[in-house]
């Protein structure tokens, strides 16, 4: 249905993970107060092979209303979604590293077990970055923070900015598989203004891998 849309699209790892702060009452609470809004969710493929009693609240509410919509499909690319969204709702999935490059609101959940898991970085990007975003601790502060996205978008546009220019400075115009092509294309047959580059990049090329040769049999 038309309206704006919201992805949740949260990584799987234990004590880093929004599955584990947010159970399925937030998507009453959020549809209540915003009936226009879409819930996109798109679990991380390994939620869904190793925790199947997370999953299935959120099977139960997509099968409740028709504008929340449960990704069964493990292998779709979350990717290709994102072009469709209005708000990223994410804990430390690097999905919000790409998402900088449409400039819309990002909301993070902090896990409170964070501290304890042996996978918190955080001097991470997913964690230096944070204000980029909205942050929230608990779900209590989720329907604000939806609010807020979608009544002022604007905010936090300043950072993500500066954050989308250091990531993806000037190739940030949709056309990076016509570089690779053209690069490859230049590798393979390369003109007369390229050759010399060609030749000191292969000749580099080579020297690492006979490097890598030599570590190796010691």
């Amino acid at each position: 249905p038309s309206g704006p849309v919201l992805l949740v699209a949260p990584t799987h790892s234990r004590g880093l993970s929004a599955v584990e702060v947010l159970d399925a009452q937030w998507l009453r609470d959020l549809q209540a107060q915003f009936p226009v809004l879409n819930v996109l969710l798109k679990l991380h493929p390994h939620t869904q092979d190793y925790c199947p009693d997370q999953v299935l609240p959120y099977r139960q509410a997509a099968a409740l209303s028709e504008r929340v919509v449960y990704i069964e499909d493990s292998g779709v690319n979350v990717h290709d979604l994102l072009p469709h969204t209005d708000i990223l709702l994410t804990d430390v999935s690097s999905v919000a590293l790409n998402y900088l490059h449409y400039d819309r609101p990002i909301i993070w959940v902090n896990n409170p077990g964070r501290f304890e898991s042996d996978q918190f970085e955080p001097d991470g990007l997913v964690w230096a970055w944070r204000d980029m975003g909205r942050e929230i601790e608990a779900q209590q502060e989720l329907t604000d923070a939806v609010g807020e996205a979608l009544r002022a978008p604007e905010k936090h546009g300043e950072r993500r900015r500066h954050y989308r220019q250091w990531r993806f400075g000037d190739f940030n115009d949709g056309r990076a598989a016509e570089r690779i092509a053209r690069n490859v294309m230049t590798l393979i047959e390369p003109g007369e203004e390229d050759a010399d580059k060609v030749r000191i990049m292969c000749n580099a090329v080579r020297a690492f891998a006979h490097s890598e040769r030599e570590i190796g049999s010691l």
